[in-house]
């Protein structure tokens, strides 16, 4: 499941899965995250003016599928896993080729699993992809410095309650600002701009 493949086909085994989501690999969790892919399989994604495709970056509308293809097999032999049992079932699906288009160009964000799922707060996930968006259009000042107005930042999320009083923004994301210390490693300074 590493890298970016140029051909969208990603091949893994439920019990690497499983382990990468940090459950336990019993019968139960082996049918819920089956269950999952298929509903990931069957699902269509809705995007109403704000798809942004590489490598023009224009913002479009687009409903299509995560998947083009998806196939479930059994090896006959299985191979020894990392926790010493036998992988036997496998997935080979197929990234639907907009989400291949964005990837190659380098127009796709990487989520940490352990990031969110050890994420507390109510907005982490949400800064994480703002900011990792951010850098992936080239937003950034110098190497590695994203700068933001807390309040656009807090319509971005969308902030609820006062998105206008600084403070207020401050207090409530507090807990999601010290999360990206901690989890995301990100660093953040708070200016006052005149």
């Amino acid at each position: 499941m590493n890298g970016k493949p140029a051909d969208g086909v990603v091949v893994f085994s439920i019990a690497k899965l499983i382990d990468q989501l940090g459950l336990s690999r019993g019968g139960k969790n082996y049918k819920l995250v089956k269950e999952a892919i298929s509903r990931i399989a069957r699902s269509t994604i809705k995007i109403e003016g704000s798809y942004v495709s590489a490598p023009d970056f224009r913002k479009d509308s687009r409903e299509f599928s995560l998947f083009s293809d998806c196939q479930e097999s059994q090896a006959r032999r299985g191979r020894k896993s990392a926790g010493g049992g036998v992988d036997t079932d496998f997935y080979r699906i197929k990234l639907n080729t907009a989400i291949v288009s964005n990837m190659i160009h380098n127009y796709s964000i990487v989520i940490q699993v352990q990031d969110y799922t050890s994420a507390s707060s109510k907005y982490y996930r949400r800064l994480v992809d703002i900011i990792e968006f951010e850098f992936q259009k080239g937003n950034s000042v110098g190497a590695d410095k994203i700068e933001f107005l807390l309040t656009q930042l807090a319509k971005n999320l969308p902030l609820e309650g006062d998105a206008n009083n600084v403070s207020t923004i401050l207090k409530r994301l507090s807990t999601s600002l010290r999360e990206l210390k901690e989890l995301g490693g990100y660093q953040y300074d708070v200016v006052k701009v005149d």
